[in-house]
C-alpha cells in the first residue's frame, strides 16, 4: 500500500468527494487515480472514532519488533499520512490488491518466451535491452574446442502483460477501486467507507453507525500473518503486504516517516 507516497511516481492530495473527506493518489505516468476515504476506526470500547476525519487501512502483517498485538497499517488524516501501527483489536478499513501472476520463462532449445517486464534479458553474451520485440535472432559462435564456426538461431518471443489490472494500477500495484464492505463484497461508490475489520478476523463491523455494537472481541489473535481463510477481499483479490504498502509510501523517496519497529 505504501506505493502511493512515492512522489517521483505518485501525486497525493486531500480532497472532498461527494461530501466525504479522503486522500486521492494519482499515478504520474498513467494518470490513474484512486480515492481512500477517511472511514475512521472502531475501538475496543465499541465507539466509532474520527469518521470523516482520518482513516486506518490494514496490511496483512504484524510489526516486527513490537509485541504481537500490533499490526502495520496506513494512517491517513488531516495532519499527515504515513505507515504506522495499531492494536490488532482496532476495527480498521481494508483496501484489496489484485495479484499479478509472474510470467514464467519457457525455454525450448533456442526458443525463449519472456515477459516484456523481464527486459533487459541476457542470452549468452548478448543483452536484449528494453524495447526489444519478438523475432528471430542469428548468432555466429566460434567453438573453442573444435575451432569450427557455429550458427545459433534464437527465436525470442516477448509477451506483453496477459491480464490487465481490473482495478486501478498505481505505481505497479493493482488496487481495488473501493474499500471492502461485507466479506466478499466491495463498497458502493455512494457509500465508499465500507465496513471495518479487526486484524485477521472475517467479522465485519459498521464504520459509521451504530456507535456501539454487540459481540466485540478484544482478545489478541495469536497468528503472525493474516490467514487466507480470514481474508474478506472478494475472490481474486487479497490483503496488501507491508512491501506492497511500501510501494505506496516509499520513505526512501519522500519525507514521511514509517513506524514499523
Amino acid at each position: 500500500m505504501l506505493s502511493l507516497d512515492d512522489e517521483t511516481k505518485v501525486d497525493n492530495e486531500k480532497i472532498l468527494l461527494h461530501g466525504i473527506n479522503g486522500h486521492k493518489f494519482t499515478d504520474k505516468v498513467t494518470g490513474n487515480s484512486i480515492f481512500f476515504p477517511w472511514a475512521g476506526s472502531r475501538f475496543p470500547q465499541n465507539s466509532v472514532n474520527d469518521e470523516n476525519k482520518s482513516g486506518l487501512y490494514w496490511t496483512s502483517e504484524l510489526t516486527k519488533n513490537l509485541p504481537a498485538q500490533y499490526a502495520v497499517l496506513l494512517y491517513i488524516g488531516n495532519s499527515n499520512f504515513s505507515c504506522s501501527y495499531t492494536l490488532i483489536s482496532i476495527g480498521s478499513s481494508i483496501r484489496c490488491i489484485r495479484e499479478h501472476p509472474p510470467c514464467k520463462s519457457i525455454k525450448r532449445d533456442t526458443s525463449v518466451t519472456i515477459c516484456a517486464k523481464d527486459l533487459p534479458y541476457d542470452f549468452c553474451d548478448t543483452t536484449f535491452e528494453e524495447g526489444t520485440v519478438s523475432g528471430t535472432y542469428v548468432f555466429q559462435r566460434i567453438q573453442a574446442l573444435t575451432g569450427c564456426d557455429s550458427i545459433v538461431t534464437l527465436k525470442l518471443t516477448v509477451a506483453q502483460e496477459a491480464k490487465p489490472c481490473p482495478g486501478v494500477l498505481i505505481n505497479g500495484v493493482c488496487w481495488a477501486e473501493f474499500n471492502v464492505d461485507a466479506p466478499g463484497k466491495f463498497a458502493n461508490p455512494d457509500k465508499p467507507h465500507g465496513m471495518l475489520y479487526q486484524w485477521n478476523r472475517i467479522k465485519a463491523w459498521p464504520a459509521i453507525e451504530p456507535d456501539t455494537v454487540k459481540g466485540w472481541d478484544s482478545s489478541i489473535d495469536p497468528e503472525k500473518t493474516w490467514k487466507p481463510e480470514n481474508d474478506p477481499c472478494p475472490a481474486g483479490w487479497r490483503m496488501p503486504t507491508v512491501e506492497e504498502m511500501r510501494k505506496l509510501l516509499d520513505k526512501n523517496k519522500v519525507t514521511n516517516t514509517c513506524w514499523l519497529n
